[in-house]
Order: C-alpha cells, then sequence, then structure tokens
C-alpha cells in the first residue's frame, strides 16, 4: 500500500512528465520540488531517482488496470462491453493516460535495467487483461453472438486487433469524444469484431 506522501511523488512525476521534462535530465531535488517535500523527505521513502521512477510507473499501470477492471465489471453483455472500452480508448487517446506518458518518458531514459523492469510490471498484468479478453468471448458465445471455437489465441487476436485498429482511427478524428463519427467507428469496430469471430 502506499503512503499519502509516496503517491503525492509519483504524481509529481507524471506531472513532470507531462511537462515535457526528460527522465535522463531529471534530478531527485526537481521531483522533491514538484512534490512540495525536501529531498531528504523524499529519501525516507526511495532509496533512488531510478526507485522513484519504477514505482511510478508500477502505481500509475495498477489504477489504471483497476480502473478499467471495475468499468468493465459494470458492464453485462458482449457488446456493451466491446462499448465501453473503445470509449475508454476515445477518451484516452484524447488526453494520454498517466501510464503512456510516464513510459513513453521512461523508454527514452536508456537506462536498460530501469527498462527491463518496467517491462516485467506491464508483463505481470498481461494474464489479467487475457482475463478479461476471453470472459469478454465467453459471454460472446454464451449470447450466440460470436461462434464457439477451440483456438482461443485466435479470437484474442481478433479482439485486440479489433480494439487496437480503432484506437488508431479514432486519433484521427478532431475532439473525438463529441464526433458523431467516432460512434458510427465504434458500431464499424464492433461489427469488425463479431464478423471476424464467426
Amino acid at each position: 500500500m502506499n503512503t499519502e506522501k509516496e503517491i503525492e511523488v509519483y504524481k509529481a512525476v507524471f506531472d513532470l512528465a507531462k511537462s515535457g521534462k526528460d527522465f535522463s535530465e531529471l534530478r531527485v531535488q526537481e521531483i522533491a520540488d514538484a512534490a512540495n517535500m525536501g529531498k531528504g523527505t523524499l529519501y525516507e521513502y526511495f532509496k533512488s531517482k531510478d526507485e522513484i521512477l519504477e514505482k511510478s510507473i508500477d502505481y500509475f499501470l495498477q489504477k489504471e488496470f483497476k480502473h478499467v477492471h471495475l468499468l468493465l465489471s459494470k458492464t453485462h453483455t458482449f457488446e456493451e462491453m466491446i462499448r465501453e472500452i473503445l470509449w475508454l480508448l476515445v477518451h484516452k487517446n484524447n488526453e494520454c493516460s498517466s501510464f503512456e506518458i510516464l513510459f513513453a518518458n521512461y523508454q527514452r531514459i536508456g537506462i536498460k535495467n530501469l527498462i527491463e523492469k518496467s517491462r516485467e510490471k506491464i508483463h505481470e498484468v498481461v494474464p489479467s487483461f487475457i482475463e478479461i479478453f476471453d470472459k469478454l468471448i465467453e459471454i460472446g458465445e454464451a449470447e450466440k453472438i460470436i461462434l464457439k471455437s477451440s483456438d482461443r489465441e485466435y479470437q484474442r487476436f481478433v479482439l485486440l486487433s479489433g480494439i487496437s485498429g480503432f484506437a488508431m482511427c479514432s486519433k484521427l478524428y478532431d475532439d473525438p469524444t463529441n464526433n458523431p463519427k467516432v460512434e458510427q467507428a465504434i458500431e464499424n469496430a464492433i461489427k469488425v469484431i463479431k464478423k471476424g469471430l464467426n
């Protein structure tokens, strides 16, 4: 469990990343200043800048995954779940997610072990996303919207392809949260996914 002070540090790192600060040039004092605490206080919670960055990535990755999981747990049908995922992407594309901003900056650092640790964190969450996809597929099969298949890997690939394709297209629209073309693109993505799974 993160303390209130640690969360303030994670938010400060996020704000620095969002403002375009290059992590390779970032100093611990800058993080402390952004978190409104002294450098000594920062070192009471973290051993190094690398640990601060690593834990910031982990914090926002877990936070965003919990958000997705909660959102999808409130929906019940195949199409509702797909629609929720796609709208979530529209909102995340409109404003980059905290995790995306941190991870993009993190990869530029050029420090191999930090990048490797961040990849490990992502790989820890992958089984949970597979679980969500499998639940979605099972719901679609139970509703007889998609055909049952023994090739689960293919089904996951179709879902991921349809969702990823939509995410790329939604970046092309001006103000995607208020653009009627986005709703049509969502319907098209659902059709593509359903057709690919039948």
